[in-house]
């Protein structure tokens, strides 16, 4: 059974890992933060830098395959079914360095609606097509991958967000939009881990709950790296 269907428009841009010359985008990214910074002004938002000036040759590093990278966090969201939701998650998951985004079927990012709220995300990131029928074998071939199977659902038994701590190799699970993750699929994971909530409703949209354990797998990584360093 085949679970390794890939799709990737763009590679990782080599100007930004050369020489810091005169023509590198890194240079040239960081001469625009130093105008902004000494700005008269005030402070203003840093995203106003051109996107040209940080990629000049961007259409041609979109006719390349970016590859995944090693280990770091999976998003899996083969259960979800509405591009809204789809094209965000791709968008939180390229922002955050995602090593790969799963979807349920490659068709979705043709979506006009995926396209509006992914804006291009898909270019820069690997991604999977993994069919809902085919998650079961998915998640053992992930699982002899030193992969831990993380559910975002709450459980009798699902562990608080605040309290939980990613390991390294992540593989995220995110449910459906009306029913959740399937009893079935939930026995195959390894934890479950649900976001503390203060008010009466009992779910966040499953865009907003993929986003914040996304950001938390990266704040975490983030905190290691500065106590390592």
């Amino acid at each position: 059974m085949e679970l390794r269907s890939y799709h990737s428009s763009a590679a990782i841009v080599q100007q930004s890992v050369q020489s810091l010359g005169t023509g590198c985008p890194r240079k040239k990214a960081a001469d625009e933060e130093q105008k902004l910074s000494t700005n008269p002004l005030g402070d203003v938002q840093k995203k106003i830098i051109p996107w040209k000036t940080l990629f000049p040759d961007s259409e041609d590093v979109s006719m390349k395959n970016r590859q995944k990278r090693n280990g770091g966090l999976i998003l899996i969201a083969s259960l979800i079914d509405r591009p809204t939701n789809l094209g965000g998650l791709c968008r939180t998951c390229e922002i955050f360095g995602a090593s790969e985004y799963v979807l349920g079927n490659l068709k979705y990012m043709n979506d006009p609606q995926f396209k509006n709220l992914s804006v291009t995300a898909e270019k820069w990131i690997s991604l999977r097509e993994v069919r809902p029928p085919n998650l079961r074998e998915y998640f053992l071939a992930l699982r002899q991958q030193g992969y831990t199977l993380i559910g975002a659902e709450q459980t009798a038994h699902s562990h608080s967000l605040a309290d939980y701590t990613f390991p390294d190799k992540a593989a995220v699970v995110l449910g459906n939009e009306k029913e959740g993750i399937p009893v079935e699929l939930i026995q195959l994971l390894d934890v479950c881990v649900e976001i503390p909530q203060q008010g009466m409703i009992r779910s966040l949209n499953v865009h907003v709950s993929g986003a914040v354990l996304v950001w938390e797998y990266t704040r975490q990584r983030l905190r290691k790296t500065l106590i390592a360093a």
